[in-house]
């Protein structure tokens, strides 16, 4: 952000919308690159950085775009999803990390198009997996739910089940 102010004048600062704890998570993550540079002190991220901490139900608005974050059951770090509703009233959501929880049905009961992660092939503690994601495609009919968020496995068994349709 710094280079955009400078090289291409921008004057605010870039808000990052974001779980609670990732301004701490990325100076761990500049300290393990930047030993013992300035870029490990939070102050270089006053005014060019201004971190909104997302909580359950919040809504913000993004150009035309009305956003509302949902926390999704995932597990640490916390996760969010989110739906994007336009000025004609029209919702895509999104969702994070996370297993099958009442708030991604609340995304999925909201959107007309759904991207949805499946990272698993068997039942797994923190991620939706190939038979959990297609009762949400059977359950949320009026929703058409893209798998995103794929390994190999679970992208083939998306392609035999005709879920394909980003390809």
């Amino acid at each position: 952000t710094r280079h955009i102010r400078e090289n291409h004048g921008r004057t605010e600062a870039l808000k990052v919308y974001c779980p609670k704890g990732t301004l701490e998570r990325l100076i761990e993550m500049n300290k393990m690159f930047y030993s013992g540079k300035d870029e490990c002190d939070p102050s270089k991220y006053e005014g060019f950085v201004d971190f909104v901490y997302l909580e359950d139900g919040m809504t913000f608005k993004v150009g035309e775009y009305t956003v509302t974050a949902y926390k999704m059951e995932h597990g640490l770090p916390e996760t969010y999803g989110f739906t994007f509703t336009d000025s004609n009233g029209m919702t895509i959501g999104f969702s994070a990390d996370t297993r099958v929880c009442d708030n991604l049905h609340n995304i999925l009961n909201k959107s007309k198009f759904a991207f949805v992660e499946m990272a698993a092939v068997q039942p797994h503690h923190a991620h939706i997996c190939t038979n959990e994601f297609a009762e949400l495609v059977n359950e949320h009919k009026d929703t058409k739910i893209y798998p995103v968020h794929t390994s190999d496995a679970a992208q083939e068994f998306a392609e035999k089940n005709g879920w394909n349709y980003l390809q």
